[in-house]
């Protein structure tokens, strides 16, 4: 439950102005705790019991008859409540024009000879309304981080409740989550996010671009000591008092802190993956709005955002194939996986050095999966330039794993990367995956297709002497036949089909297949294409 302060006052009764005890900052004390509302008395005693956290209130009149009874006057009260745990003492503008030893709440106009009661009514009032945003926010939060939420889950719940924006911040101010009304960017300086984490544990207001936001610390692996201090931002109405701010920020912290300090790697290794796995699939579907984000959110999972990425999705018909990739993806070195939904399951590879190993791992994990789901299969996207970019490569796999579910595709394991065996679909991906390509990035991969079909029968010619490539497009012009082929090249119908078994065996094609047929005309006129274009 979060606190009421005497901030929070001041925002509910306007005619309250606050004056901050002699000798301290002008707001050293307004975000005490107030527990209750009490008035002094005209009789002995005074002061009621006091047991910390009452705003004392100090009427004109009942002061007035206490000095008169020379009981005690208005200095002598000051004393008396000097080092008393008290939240403030409410007095009108006539007590005092100087700062005493007390805070001081002042009344403008004529005192509220009800002020206790209107007090404890906003109080009672206010605090029946925060059990219930706190009740509705532990709901919110248990459902989201049972149904396994990422990050910007959890803060579009709690943003469910409040309807205030979330951010989740480094202390550099990347944004590692945000809810869907967040800004993009921090809102906050950097500076200002280090000074209040520094300030220690509980929640700040900061001031920003003309909006105010309660700064909450946020300490994941503090108990194990693996402390990596972030900020939890939530942005403040206008005019308004921050109690629900404040009571969500306690709230999500903790459950913030626990996702993280599960997800984190720790001494160099890795925790278990399984707790890592809604960060990574916020990570792969593109719930991070800025690459500043997404390279956040790797060097929170422990995965360098300098390095080539690409993403390994196992896909199956059949529910449940999280459970199984899982059971067989024992070694999960360089690599962060996620279960997204019951029938994907995906990882993401950061370590091209050994691409080759870990390709075979993978190979291995899907035939080991199909003994109970024959229909599963892995697609390897191409390489894309960091895991900021792994959206880009996801789409590449699903749109593969939709091509072989459709029976224009076969195998076990898809590589984005053979467009020898993908053909068009190869050359086309990553346009129709939402790649950023450039002009030279799309020249190159042109060149790089037609060097991938062709590339074994030029460099035949090119050894031997022999005419493979020309043989090649002279038998595709004439549609297949032989006998005009021949013809046209000058040669006997012998020599023209042991050249062709020749460039059947050298690119592993199978000549009467149409769409191999296709995929050879298409390289050939790239390649003529790529060398008019210089």
């Amino acid at each position: 439950m979060a606190d009421i302060t005497i901030d929070d006052i001041l925002h509910w009764q306007r005619g309250l102005t606050y004056r901050a005890p002699a000798g301290k900052p002008m707001d050293a004390g307004i975000d005490a705790n107030v527990s209750w509302a009490v008035t002094i008395r005209a009789a002995a005693p005074i002061l009621p019991p006091l047991r910390g956290g009452e705003i004392v209130i100090a009427p004109p009149r009942l002061l007035e008859q206490v000095r008169e009874s020379e009981m005690m006057d208005s200095a002598a009260l000051v004393r008396a409540l000097t080092g008393q745990p008290i939240a403030a003492l409410m007095v009108d503008p006539a007590f005092s024009e100087t700062q005493v030893a007390v805070p001081l709440l002042i009344s403008s106009g004529t005192f509220p000879h009800n002020a206790e009661s209107t007090l404890n009514r906003l109080i009672i009032e206010r605090r029946a309304e925060l059990y219930r945003i706190g009740s509705d926010l532990s709901r919110a939060l248990s459902t989201a981080t049972i149904s396994g939420a990422g990050l910007g889950q959890l803060l579009d719940a709690v943003r469910g409740v409040i309807e205030r924006p979330l951010l989740l911040v480094e202390t550099h101010g990347a944004v590692v989550a945000r809810s869907q009304d967040a800004p993009a960017d921090c809102p906050v300086e950097p500076a200002a996010i280090a000074a209040g984490l520094r300030a220690g544990d509980q929640p700040r207001l900061i001031g920003a671009e003309g909006h105010g936001w309660l700064l909450q610390p946020i300490q994941p692996g503090a108990e194990t000591g693996e402390r990596r201090a972030m900020a939890l931002l939530i942005g403040l109405a206008p005019d308004a008092s921050s109690e629900p701010e404040r009571l969500a920020a306690s709230q999500i912290a903790a459950t913030l802190e626990v996702v993280l300090a599960q997800a984190l790697p720790a001494d160099g290794g890795g925790r278990e993956w399984s707790a890592r796995e809604p960060l990574v699939a916020e990570l792969l579907t593109g719930h991070l709005t800025s690459q500043a984000a997404a390279e956040s959110r790797a060097r929170m999972i422990g995965l360098d955002p300098t390095r080539p990425a690409r993403v390994a999705l196992f896909t199956s018909p059949t529910a449940g194939l999280s459970h199984r990739a899982r059971s067989v993806l024992s070694d999960q070195r360089g690599r962060a996986t996620a279960a997204l939904g019951e029938r994907e399951f995906a990882a993401l590879i950061t370590d091209e050095d050994h691409l080759d190993i870990t390709l075979v791992d993978l190979a291995s994990a899907i035939r080991r999966i199909q003994r109970a789901d024959p229909d599963a299969r892995i697609v390897v996207s191409e390489p894309v330039a960091s895991v900021a970019s792994a959206e880009v490569a996801l789409a590449e796999t699903r749109i593969l794993a939709r091509l072989a579910t459709a029976g224009l595709l076969g195998g076990e394991l898809i590589r984005a990367d053979d467009p020898s065996r993908l053909g068009v679909f190869g050359l086309l991906l990553p346009i129709v995956a939402g790649a950023d390509t450039s002009p030279n990035d799309l020249r190159a991969r042109l060149a790089g297709f037609a060097t991938a079909i062709l590339g074994p029968l030029e460099e035949h010619d090119r050894r031997r002497r022999s005419q493979l490539i020309p043989t090649v497009e002279a038998w595709l012009r004439h549609g297949g036949a032989l006998a005009p082929t021949a013809d046209a090249l000058g040669i006997h119908r012998n020599t023209l089909a042991y050249r062709l078994q020749r460039v059947a065996e050298l690119g592993a094609y199978d000549l009467d297949d149409p769409q191999t047929r296709f995929v050879l005309r298409l390289a050939l006129d790239l390649r003529a294409l790529t060398v008019a274009a210089g």
